[in-house]
């Protein structure tokens, strides 16, 4: 069947139209993707049975969500708002954070630290293209996390003027050793190394001494990644439930207490 000149007028221009329509809905796909591309994610389901998510986008407004998987109609907060980004420091612009009025938060050790003395609060990063400081081998040192004197609620049983300090790389594989020389020396009452995972919060005490104060816990699926999180608190826990406290600068460690027996 031989086609008119108007058929083919109107085919042509009818392939026309449904090319440019292609087009045009792969531009608005490629849009709406670049549009939520983020900065920043963090997907957290905490121990508490929480769905946590926090994300930051390419023109810095964020979403944190918080949403309870016992109770989802009364347990459930949405914040939005603007940040300013400066190198590893968020600051919210013209509020506070909501969850615990923190103005600024720190990308550290993979996590984010929202800054409040009083309510201290964090999240892990799920990915970012943010500046991150990460302050020692985070996967050689897998089973530990670090803590400042503000989350360790320090200054309400420690009366010695103080400064928080970052442990570094060296200072972990110091600590590591200790930790280990302990563990062999107590090899009766406490497990192998390998079952625990440990809290640190290090400080510079009056002396110029690096003082780290010590939470150890039994590692399993109830403390996985949590321990990260949040400082674990336990009045007995058997040898589940071990504090110490180690001198880096005399590189010794005092004060060993398990199950809340020192």
């Amino acid at each position: 069947m031989k086609l008119s000149k108007l058929q083919l007028q109107i085919l042509l221009i009818t392939l026309s139209c449904f090319l440019f329509s292609c087009k045009k809905e792969k531009l608005s796909i490629a849009k709406t993707e670049k549009s939520t591309e983020y900065l920043l994610e963090s997907h957290y389901d905490s121990p508490f049975f929480e769905e946590i998510t926090f994300q930051i986008k390419q023109d810095s407004s964020y979403i944190f969500s918080k949403e309870s998987e016992i109770d989802r109609d009364n347990s459930s907060l949405i914040s939005k708002g603007k940040v300013l980004i400066q190198n590893d420091t968020i600051f919210f612009k013209n509020h506070q954070f909501q969850i615990n009025q923190a103005e600024k938060a720190i990308l550290k050790n993979n996590l984010i630290i929202f800054l409040n003395a009083e309510n201290p609060y964090r999240i892990p990063i799920s990915k970012t293209k943010l500046i991150v400081k990460n302050y020692y081998d985070l996967n050689q040192f897998k089973n530990y996390s670090t803590f400042t004197s503000e989350e360790f609620f320090l200054k309400h049983y420690y009366k010695r003027n103080f400064i928080n300090y970052e442990l570094q790389n060296n200072d972990m594989f110091q600590l590591d050793k200790i930790i280990k020389k302990m563990l062999h020396e107590n090899n009766d009452k406490l497990r192998p190394f390998e079952e625990y995972v440990f809290q640190c919060c290090a400080v510079k005490n009056d002396k110029e001494e690096i003082e780290v104060f010590i939470n150890i816990n039994c590692g399993d699926e109830t403390t996985d990644g949590s321990f990260k999180i949040s400082r674990f608190s336990m009045r007995d826990g058997g040898n589940c439930n071990v504090n110490l406290k180690i001198n880096l600068t005399k590189n010794t460690y005092s004060d060993l207490s398990i199950a809340g027996s020192v």
